[in-house]
């Protein structure tokens, strides 16, 4: 999750230019939304670092609960784990108004999530936002590699496009891909070939 694992591909290029912005930003909270696996967690843990944010539960504090000016929080929203919707409003307002800062991470855009309150449907649609897409072969390819190379993994050149055409398209697949083909190396001590890659990729219903 450092800043320089970080792979800067078409698919994530804004997401990642408006993070490495801040606290130059349209205003004091932004949303990473994504599909899982696409990175945005990576990105957020990167912002968390810089900006030194506190990262809240779904449970939103209540009023008064904020430690004080210009924090920043980090919040990760999910469909089956929503907070609630007062609560949650009274945080957007409680982090302008203390001149704070609040990065939020979703799958869907937040004007697209379950919620019901008018004034919080209207304050989450007017938020600025980056999408992030499922990583291309570009991004892939670059991570396939340095988690190769992180493990001083021997490929040959061949496995990686023979990976992009078959592999889920995750960053967490990339990682538990090549820490499979790692293991098997070691207990077959043989090197890494496309004979093994297959034999993982026949098991690969458990990589997801």
């Amino acid at each position: 999750m450092d800043e320089a694992d970080f792979t800067v591909a078409s698919c994530n290029r804004t997401a990642h230019g408006w993070i490495m912005r801040w606290p130059d930003w349209p205003g004091p909270v932004f949303c990473l939304h994504g599909p899982a696996g696409s990175g945005k967690t990576h990105l957020a843990r990167i912002w968390q670092r810089r900006a030194q944010a506190i990262e809240l539960d779904a449970t939103c504090p209540q009023e008064g609960a904020l430690p004080g000016e210009g924090q920043a929080y980090l919040l990760d929203l999910h469909s089956d784990t929503l907070p609630q919707e007062r609560p949650f409003l009274h945080l957007l307002n409680a982090v302008r108004e203390q001149r704070g800062w609040l990065l939020l991470t979703s799958p869907v855009a937040p004007a697209r999530l379950p919620f019901s309150l008018p004034d919080l449907l209207s304050r989450l649609g007017a938020l600025p936002t980056a999408g992030m897409e499922d990583p291309d072969d570009e991004a892939l390819a670059a991570v396939l590699q340095k988690q190769f190379s992180d493990r001083r993994l021997a490929v040959p050149a061949e496995v990686i496009p023979y990976l992009l055409l078959r592999m889920e398209r995750s960053y967490r697949v990339a990682g538990q891909l090549a820490e499979a083909l790692d293991r098997l190396s070691l207990a077959r001590k043989r090197p890494v070939t496309l004979s093994l890659v297959r034999e993982i990729l026949t098991g690969a219903d458990n990589i997801r």
